[in-house]
């Protein structure tokens, strides 16, 4: 099923919807679709019961980026299961601005120096 930001920016000049479709299709087991646990944290495999346990994470996206809705539903997933996440969505950008403007790259490598610096105390033990 095609998410709306899939379906909005189905023809990205970075990743459009053939090009992602392309990568799920090499990086996936044969005979497997995207509700694999591999590209699809949010469907049932064994991965779940490690979730609660994650460290602290770091999400970010762009509101043009035709992935966004499915990093928006990640995020809302490790938050519903207990991980700490920080979640650092813009509307104006598209998947991988940071290549082509130096000012998001500056902005993307502050935004990881300021996570790493925050301590972590290990992986989430309460859950």
């Amino acid at each position: 099923m095609r998410t709306r930001s899939e379906l909005q920016f189905a023809r990205d000049p970075i990743v459009p919807l053939p090009v992602l479709d392309l990568v799920w299709k090499l990086a996936l087991p044969e005979g497997v679709d995207r509700d694999h646990y591999y590209c699809n944290p949010m469907s049932a495999g064994p991965h779940l019961a490690k979730i609660p346990f994650l460290p602290r994470c770091l999400v970010n996206g762009f509101g043009m980026d035709p992935t966004v809705d499915r990093q928006r539903d990640f995020v809302q997933m490790l938050i519903s299961m207990g991980v700490n996440v920080e979640a650092h969505f813009e509307d104006v950008g598209f998947h991988r601005i940071e290549i082509v403007d130096p000012r998001r790259h500056d902005a993307l490598i502050t935004l990881y120096k300021e996570f790493i610096s925050v301590p972590n105390l290990g992986f989430n033990i309460e859950n």
